[in-house]
């Protein structure tokens, strides 16, 4: 019989996989095996969406991250170009209220 430690040892992915292996080789067999493959299956769902959910996660905080450094940019530019027509001499009145606005 073979030991239990390795299967103890292996990360979610390479158990599922070796009891994938075990499965077949045994309905090889002739073992019924459909309720096994009911929770093989599961399993296998169950880490697929836990991955999904990580990705989505991943990627609100890459678009959170990169909505920031945006509005960063933008107020940067807008600040230049109030200052450059400061430098052109538009009177302060006309740009307090873009001022007001960063």
């Amino acid at each position: 019989m073979p030991s239990k430690a390795p299967a103890a040892t292996a990360t979610l992915p390479e158990a599922l996989s070796a009891q994938r292996k075990r499965l077949r080789d045994a309905e090889r067999r002739g073992v019924d095996v459909t309720e096994s493959k009911r929770f093989l299956v599961q399993a296998l769902l169950s880490l697929r969406a836990r991955r999904l959910d990580e990705m989505g996660g991943r990627l609100q905080a890459s678009a959170r991250a990169l909505a920031e450094e945006e509005s960063r940019h933008k107020e940067e530019g807008l600040r230049r170009s109030l200052w450059e027509l400061r430098e052109k001499g538009v009177p302060a009145e006309a740009l307090a209220g873009a001022e007001a606005a960063l």
